[in-house]
């Protein structure tokens, strides 16, 4: 986990280079959390660049940007190349390495190879090289876009960083709120301020000091979806699957600090954990501890998984009557996440997943590393089976809700209104695919990188801490593409693949749990109560702030209203209190547009106040009676 910001020039720089010191320090004041360890800068006539990095791999000697010998190229890069190792011994020419990084070995990659060194890396990677001779910013992410990296051309001028509030302190960055992002776009991942875009998963931009600016796709589905079928059976791609996974796992051990794992208690974390486990790596293991995870089953399930393996353990209390008072959680506290997920949304998902990083963090002061669970779903079937929304078959998964997505998502790209939906001809929407999951696929890599791995992103960079996601290896994502549709049924369904590759690492009877949302059970009432406490105790403040005066964006009376709705009718609680959050986040984030994105790097940061509480000793696990309704 590290971060970068800069911006490249067409024509010489006019700015003297402390004005441009201090513009780059500005931008990389907002990648701090990310990039705590170290920060340099990099200026020359036509490229300014600042790195903070959080060091991982050769600690005392991997400080970036790196040059190459004769220091024509520089590489900076966030994220990291599990095989570089490999491919340093691959490297044609002579090269004097100064360190012993991962990132140079891309350095030296890209001389030899250009853009087609990309095809050779494994990883999750942002990656900014310039050449000096040439004048020209090469800009690539990785396959899936586990990685952020976000871009704004301004007059022939290109600013880029690992995230927008990086690109909001550099002075001639948009300051725009883009209420256009809000409607669904199948082209864009949407950044919600005008003029700057994220560049695409599996893409690379270059840039030249004439101002001409080109993007290519250097990986896609495509490939895999047109491997031919050769007749072979279920079991090996169950088998290659495993295999591919404890590869995966291996290479994601690769760090000179401590690796720790997050084990939710569902097949996919368990498999993960166990799987490490059996290679010889017991990974410190977190768990969230809230009324919801013991209903569900999942707190449990994450007990006798840290058993079965002996991984030490760390169940995490979240409780919902005394975890605003625990967090001191307040305006300003609202704000930093807005200011942190550098989006205008929250969720509590966002909150706990920070707050359980900022428990391992305070548990093992120097954790950098945790691996997820993340991305298993996207392309196993995941969704085709689970608790909150279960189908009869695959069959009526795909007819019930892949293919109307698919209809929908095609209606967006050709352009027509939603309001002609119900009367448009299926020649309008073209041939149905034929393999309508490989549809589901190419939805899933988009909005993976749109939500999913976004707020990973942000709540690990919040405690400084690397999130590394084995099931987004790209060959195992490739493996799972290239299924014949014969077999998506057998495969797929409940996500078959995964649970017979799992036999392995763990027993069937932690294998065939149902797939459960995260905190999500019949009752919900713990969380959003907790959620209408916080709302309606900032509420006052945030209405003097940002419901008074001509830069107000909603009307304070309909939001007391939305507010009174949820204190008196509890049936409607939910829906009142996630629209009232919406408003508070595209309050708070247009507020950082309009004004510059502020520093909130000091709120939130360890100690954790939460304890360590196993879920035997869960102080209401006596009122929990339902939780063995969903062990199904």
């Amino acid at each position: 986990m590290c971060g970068f910001a800069g911006a490249a020039s067409a024509a010489p720089r006019a700015r003297p280079d402390e004005e441009q010191a201090r513009i780059l320090r500005a931008m990389g004041r907002q990648l701090s959390l990310r990039g705590p360890d170290d920060e340099q800068l990099a200026i020359d006539d036509h490229l300014a660049l600042v790195f903070r990095r959080l060091s991982i791999v050769d600690c005392e000697g991997g400080r970036q940007p790196i040059p190459n010998e004769d220091s024509t190229l520089l590489v900076a890069i966030n994220g990291e190349i599990y095989n570089h190792r490999e491919l340093r011994r691959t490297l044609r020419g002579q090269h004097a390495f100064r360190t012993e990084s991962d990132c140079e070995v891309v350095l030296h990659l890209y001389e030899e190879r250009g853009p087609e060194a990309l095809q050779s890396l494994v990883g999750m990677f942002a990656i900014a090289i310039w050449d000096s001779v040439k004048r020209e910013l090469f800009l690539a992410r990785d396959r899936l876009g586990i990685k952020p990296l976000y871009y704004s051309l301004q007059e022939g001028d290109l600013l880029f960083a690992s995230e927008v509030k990086a690109l909001l302190a550099h002075p001639a960055c948009s300051r725009r709120f883009n209420w256009r992002d809000w409607t669904p776009d199948v082209s864009r991942v949407a950044t919600f301020v005008d003029g700057v875009d994220a560049l695409p998963a599996g893409h690379y931009l270059t840039w030249r000091a004439d101002g001409s600016v080109a993007t290519r796709c250097y990986w896609n589905l495509d490939e895999p979806f047109a491997t031919p079928d050769t007749g072979l059976p279920a079991e090996h791609y169950v088998d290659r699957f495993a295999d591919l996974f404890e590869d995966s796992i291996s290479l994601r051990m690769m760090a000179d600090v401590p690796i720790g794992a997050f084990l939710s208690g569902g097949l996919d974390s368990a498999a993960m954990v166990a799987a490490a486990a059996k290679a010889g790596h017991a990974l410190p293991c977190f768990t969230i501890l809230e009324r919801t995870t013991l209903v569900c089953g999942d707190a449990d399930a994450a007990a006798e998984v840290a058993r079965l393996t002996g991984v030490p353990f760390y169940p995490v209390l979240f409780d919902h009557e005394t975890l605003g008072a625990d967090l001191r959680l307040g305006l300003e506290e609202f704000e930093y996440f807005i200011w942190l997920m550098d989006y205008p949304l929250f969720t509590l998902e966002f909150l706990f997943k920070h707050e359980l990083h900022r428990f391992a963090k305070t548990a093992i002061p120097n954790l950098k590393v945790i691996l997820l669970g993340q991305g298993a779903d996207e392309f196993a079937g995941g969704y085709s089976n689970g608790v909150n929304k279960p189908h009869t078959s695959w069959r009526e998964y795909l007819d019930a809700t892949v293919l109307p997505t698919w209809k929908n998502n095609r209606r967006v790209e050709i352009g027509v209104p939603e309001s002609f939906a119900p009367v448009l001809a299926p020649e309008v929407y073209g041939p149905p695919p034929a393999a309508p999951f490989q549809a589901e696929m190419r939805l899933r890599l988009r909005t993976l990188q749109a939500f999913n791995l976004w707020h990973e992103d942000r709540t690990s960079a919040g405690q400084g801490i690397e999130a590394r996601v084995p099931y987004l290896d790209h060959r195992i994502v490739e493996l799972l593409a290239s299924v014949p549709a014969r077999l998506h049924d057998e495969l797929f369904w409940d996500k078959e693949i995964i649970r017979r590759a799992a036999r392995r690492w763990l027993p069937d009877a932690l294998i065939r749990r149902r797939k459960v949302p995260f905190v999500n059970a019949p009752d919900r009432a713990s969380t959003v109560d907790f959620m209408h406490r916080w709302v309606a105790g900032v509420f006052p403040a945030f209405r003097d702030k940002y419901l008074d005066g001509p830069r107000r964006l909603f009307d304070a009376r309909i939001l007391e209203g939305l507010l009174r709705l949820a204190e008196k009718q509890p049936a409607r609680r939910e829906q009142a209190v996630r629209q009232l959050i919406q408003c508070l986040a595209i309050a708070v984030f247009n507020r950082m547009c309009e004004d510059g994105p502020g520093d909130f790097s000091h709120v939130a940061r360890p100690a954790s106040p939460l304890v360590r509480r196993h879920p035997d000793d869960a102080p209401w696990r006596g009122d929990v009676l339902t939780r063995a309704h969903f062990h199904g």
